[in-house]
């Protein structure tokens, strides 16, 4: 008889983080809109890729992010070890956000039954 896992919470989060960043990326090209949590990181992305490359998605989500904990930090005025490691979740997400952007490109969808797929 199998022993039942007792611990997936890190499968979990690698999990949950490949299919967050899939979905975001998918959401994104569909040129459907995006959720508004990730919609001011993609309208920054938008207009600041313009003007340099170094503004990708992914590296605007982290970097939205790391404000948003920074931000949170200062208003609480207690520092937490969960601040830092939500800025690293946030950088992985962003890459893996920008690696699923390099496998699907980054094109929008022009035909409806594009969008749907």
């Amino acid at each position: 008889m199998e022993k039942p896992v007792k611990k997936f919470g890190e499968a979990a989060y690698v999990l949950s983080l490949v299919l967050c960043s899939l979905g975001v990326c998918l959401s994104a090209k569909s040129g459907l809109g995006v959720s508004m949590v990730v919609a001011p990181t993609y309208v920054l992305h938008v207009y600041l890729s313009k003007f340099s490359p170094f503004f990708t998605f992914g590296t605007m989500e982290y970097i939205v992010q790391t404000v948003v904990v920074l931000a949170i930090a200062i208003i609480v005025g207690k520092f937490k070890l969960k601040y830092p490691l939500a800025i690293v979740t946030s950088i992985i997400y962003g890459l893996m956000l920008d690696g699923w952007r390099l496998v699907f490109g980054t094109n929008v969808a022009d035909e409806l039954y594009e969008k749907i797929l």
